[in-house]
C-alpha cells in the first residue's frame, strides 16, 4: 500500500542516512593529532653521559635532529594543507570521488613520507655511534617503561 506519508518517511530517512556518512568522512579527513616533541635522536641526545658521546659526535646528532625536524615540518605542513583540501571536498553537496581520491593519495604519500624521514634520521644516528654505544642505547630502551598498551619489548639488536 503506497499512501500519501510514504514518500514522506523516505525523504528524512536518506537525509538521516548521508548525515551518518558524512560523519565519518569528515572526521577521517582531519589529521592525525600529534605526538609531542618527539623526534629521533632524542633517547640519545638525553643520555649522552651515559652513552659516553663525545662532543663532536653529540653535535652531528644533533645536525642530524635539526635536519630531520625541518623537513618533517614541512612535509607536516604539507599534510594539514591536503586534509583540509580533502574536507573541503567531502563539504560539498556532491563531493567529486576522484577528486578526494587524489588527495587521500596525497595524505598517504606525505605520511609515507614522514615515516620515512623518520627513519632515515633513525639509521643515521645510529651510524654515528659505537657498537658498545648501540648496544648500551639497546639496554636504555628496554629499561623504559612502554608507552603503547600490549607491545612488549621488541627484539634485541
Amino acid at each position: 500500500m503506497n499512501g500519501p506519508l510514504e514518500g514522506a518517511r523516505i525523504g528524512p530517512t536518506l537525509l538521516l542516512a548521508a548525515a551518518f556518512l558524512a560523519v565519518p568522512l569528515t572526521a577521517w579527513s582531519e589529521p592525525p593529532p600529534t605526538r609531542g616533541p618527539r623526534h629521533p635522536g632524542g633517547l640519545v641526545t638525553q643520555n649522552a653521559e651515559r652513552l659516553g658521546l663525545d662532543v663532536p659526535t653529540l653535535e652531528a646528532i644533533r645536525k642530524v635532529v635539526e635536519a630531520s625536524g625541518l623537513r618533517s615540518g614541512e612535509l607536516r605542513t604539507q599534510l594539514q594543507r591536503e586534509h583540509q583540501a580533502l574536507r573541503e571536498l567531502l563539504a560539498a553537496d556532491a563531493p567529486d570521488e576522484q577528486a578526494a581520491m587524489q588527495r587521500v593519495e596525497a595524505i598517504g604519500a606525505l605520511e609515507v613520507e614522514l615515516r620515512k624521514n623518520r627513519v632515515r634520521s633513525m639509521i643515521q644516528i645510529r651510524n654515528l655511534l659505537t657498537p658498545s654505544q648501540r648496544a648500551e642505547l639497546v639496554e636504555m630502551r628496554r629499561e623504559r617503561p612502554h608507552r603503547r598498551k600490549g607491545t612488549g619489548p621488541g627484539p634485541p639488536r
